[in-house]
């Protein structure tokens, strides 16, 4: 319940079907993952298979259907093996573009119409997550790009002036030359 009145924010809104998917990928810094506890060699999932049970059980009564406990915690589970690289925020966006009607055949929902939808949300993340990995590539080289070409000037600057200033010397040596010869 916490999490649906709001606490979880994107471009400090509340997160719905709207909201941008990049955004939830970009400002987010938690995964689901995230929320695993560990005490030394002890490692405890309870936190976000309970997280995750919770919007699965919103989505069955979204769509009035009922999900015996064991196959919602099972489920749960299933969904965090297999999305556990989701950010949090994108998990809640996934929930509210099923329940807003995003994508076709939702009517029969049910276990595996839930991961086949959430397996085409993530395949949308992972394509978000790689043009914004390309898109930072090329900035940093076009960056470096313009750091080189700085500097390619800034040393053909240099070479100028050094050029110029050998120019000097030879012009003052010759004249010096004449002046002993004369």
């Amino acid at each position: 319940m916490a999490v649906n009145s709001g606490i979880l924010k994107i471009e400090n809104k509340a997160i719905t079907s709207a909201t941008s998917h990049e955004r939830c990928i970009v400002e987010d810094s938690y995964q689901l993952s995230e929320m695993i506890e560990k005490n030394g060699a002890n490692v405890c999932k309870n936190n976000i298979h309970n997280f995750i049970e919770l919007f699965v059980i919103e989505i069955f009564e979204w769509f009035g259907k009922e999900i015996k406990e064991n196959l919602s915690q099972n489920l749960a589970k299933t969904i965090y093996e297999n999305y556990y690289f989701l950010k949090i925020a994108e998990f809640k966006l996934f929930v509210e573009k099923i329940k807003a009607g995003n994508w076709k055949q939702i009517h029969g929902m049910s276990p595996a119409v839930l991961m086949e939808r959430l397996g085409e949300f993530a395949g949308e993340s992972m394509q978000i997550r790689e043009d914004n990995a390309v898109r930072t590539a090329d900035m940093q080289r076009s960056s470096e790009r313009r750091d080189f070409e700085r500097t390619l000037a800034e040393r053909r600057k240099d070479a100028q002036a050094f050029h110029e200033i050998k120019v000097e010397l030879f012009k003052k040596d010759i004249q010096k030359q004449k002046k002993l010869v004369q």
